[in-house]
């Protein structure tokens, strides 16, 4: 199973794909993630931390952000908890 912060990198990932560029004035926590199922086990917490790592990803267009992410999720069958990768 994936640990929490690499579930979070691949998960800012599909944000982004889904939603776009993280704004602050439109995001302002992390309640604009519950629209996307990401894990069985989702959380506060965990949407916290994909908050953090979707603020960083800013400018990748929606329709790179899946060819960014494939590279990292293409090695990691080991995360079947990840419902989009």
């Amino acid at each position: 199973m994936c640990n929490e912060n690499t579930t979070a990198m691949l998960a800012a990932y599909i944000a982004q794909g889904e939603i776009g560029d993280y704004s602050e004035e439109e995001m302002p926590n992390h309640t604009y993630l519950k629209c996307i199922s990401f894990t069985p086990s989702q959380d506060d917490e965990l949407e916290q931390c994909i908050m953090q790592y979707h603020r960083g990803l800013g400018y990748v267009l929606p329709s790179v952000s899946p060819t960014n992410s494939y590279p990292l999720s293409s090695t990691l069958s080991h995360c079947p908890s990840l419902q989009h990768v």
